[in-house]
């Protein structure tokens, strides 16, 4: 009976100190997982970041599996933080990269009688002197970023390319490459315009989304306007049958408060 006692005896004993050392461990490893989560915070890591290393850890120091759950806090996380994204235009000048973001512009509520005033107002170009009598101050002004399918824009869809002569300096190349299409009735895709000269690039503008840097007037239906850069633009006319010595463009520069006339566009190519 006292053999029985005594190895009852060593055998509680000894769960007594497996149960000790494994509480003890358990203890050190719940203090290295709280320095491991605070030194995390200290990171400045993302929400979708710092979730799945503290699922890692969970699984490190105690074996506890819970990708299932981590999945779907994560995706949780994410569509709480989704906002809509700011319409943003890349203009990468000598590989300095300016974000310019463009808020919508409020529209003021106008009588029946002026609105259908504005809507008459349609002015058409057939001849270049009629074309380079334009104000571009004034046509800007009323200018808007084409959010919506309009004809003249649709045709300037793929690759263009100009020739134009300064009014003082030598010899300019335009190159416009265009990939839109029309997705949830508005543009999308991608944008480059190079102002090159000699040869060589002087300004360039990359857009990647809605075609932020092409303007359109309501009241010059034909005409399309571009921005290379902050003091460069360019207005090319759609219109067929405006084709007065292959002139399609005018190119212009921006001085103090007003834009002066920098040279003409000819058609090179297009594809």
């Amino acid at each position: 009976m006292k053999k029985i006692f005594l190895a009852f005896a060593f055998f509680i004993l000894g769960v007594g100190v497996s149960y000790f050392t494994f509480n003890h461990s358990i203890v050190n490893k719940k203090v290295q997982f709280n320095d491991e989560v605070d030194s995390l915070f200290e990171q400045n890591l993302s929400a979708e970041e710092l979730n799945g290393k503290i699922f890692q850890l969970l699984f490190a120091y105690f074996a506890i599996d819970l990708r299932d759950i981590e999945n779907k806090i994560t995706t949780n996380i994410q569509n709480s933080i989704e906002v809509p994204k700011p319409k943003v235009v890349e203009k990468v000048v000598e590989k300095v990269v300016e974000k310019i973001v463009y808020l919508p512009a409020k529209k003021e509520k106008l009588p029946e009688t002026k609105q259908l005033q504005q809507t008459k107002k349609v002015i058409q170009f057939k001849n270049l002197k009629s074309f380079e009598k334009i104000d571009f101050s004034e046509y800007l002004k009323s200018a808007r970023p084409i959010l919506e399918q309009d004809k003249a824009f649709d045709s300037l869809n793929g690759t263009h390319k100009y020739t134009g002569h300064n009014t003082q300096g030598p010899n300019f190349q335009i190159e416009i490459e265009n990939l839109f299409k029309i997705e949830d009735k508005a543009y999308r895709g991608t944008s480059k315009i190079n102002y090159l000269v000699l040869g060589k690039s002087e300004d360039a503008i990359i857009v990647d989304g809605i075609p932020l840097n092409f303007l359109k007037n309501e009241n010059y239906p034909t005409l399309v306007s571009a921005r290379i850069s902050k003091d460069r633009f360019i207005l090319i006319n759609t219109a067929d049958e405006f084709y007065t010595n292959d002139i399609k463009g005018i190119l212009f520069i921006r001085s103090g408060k007003v834009f002066k006339r920098d040279g003409y566009l000819r058609v090179k190519s297009k594809n």
